[in-house]
């Protein structure tokens, strides 16, 4: 038998807002057989309407709720890739496999490219001539068996809203890069750790 689920808050809300509409509409019926039919058709269409927009109002709350909380995991979470290659050959695989640009895009919205490169260091960032979006960092350190430690996160980043800006390109980043590593090396060991909280740069 399944486990009954307690309703989220917005689901609440809605609950409540559609629990008032029926008992004004019931109050709304009781005069019917002594005020103006249409009057009261009218009231009712008006309340339907008000229900509609709050009902879509707590729908964009709860969108901007969920990309509110992915922007805070993927800007407090590292990406650490454990391979058996050298730092050179698994630098190299990533940055030829990501194929970013190396200019700023002079395109709107914002675009992915790469920023400053050294052994062991490459600069990813997102924005455009005007503005950066966001800087990321991925680095690697030698281990002691000959392999290689890449690990990436999320360094400076804006928001709109409360919202960090660029999710989409964050996602795609952090996806990418583990895509290319485990095409370097197949047994590359992925873990995704969590940093204690940041606050915005």
């Amino acid at each position: 038998m399944p486990t009954p689920q307690n309703p989220t808050s917005s689901q609440a809300n809605a609950l409540a807002a559609v629990g008032v509409v029926l008992v004004v509409i019931g109050g709304f019926g009781a005069r019917v057989g002594t005020t103006d039919i249409g009057r009261f058709l009218a009231d009712v269409v008006l309340l339907l309407a008000g229900v509609a927009a709050v009902g879509a109002s707590l729908r964009l709350r709860s969108r901007t709720d969920e990309r509110h909380a992915e922007g805070r995991r993927l800007t407090s979470q590292r990406l650490v890739i454990r391979s058996s290659l050298d730092t050179a050959t698994l630098q190299d695989a990533v940055v030829r496999g990501l194929g970013l640009p190396y200019e700023k895009p002079t395109a709107v919205p914002a675009e992915l490219f790469q920023g400053r490169m050294s052994p062991g260091h490459v600069q990813l960032c997102s924005g455009t001539t005007v503005t950066t979006t966001f800087t990321a960092a991925m680095r690697l350190v030698a281990n002691a068996d000959g392999g290689c430690t890449l690990t990436y996160e999320v360094e400076r980043w804006t928001s709109t809203g409360g919202v960090v800006a660029g999710i989409p390109q964050l996602r795609f980043l952090r996806r990418r890069i583990e895509e290319e590593a485990r095409k370097a090396d197949a047994h590359a060991v992925v873990t995704v750790d969590t940093t204690p909280e940041r606050v915005q740069r």
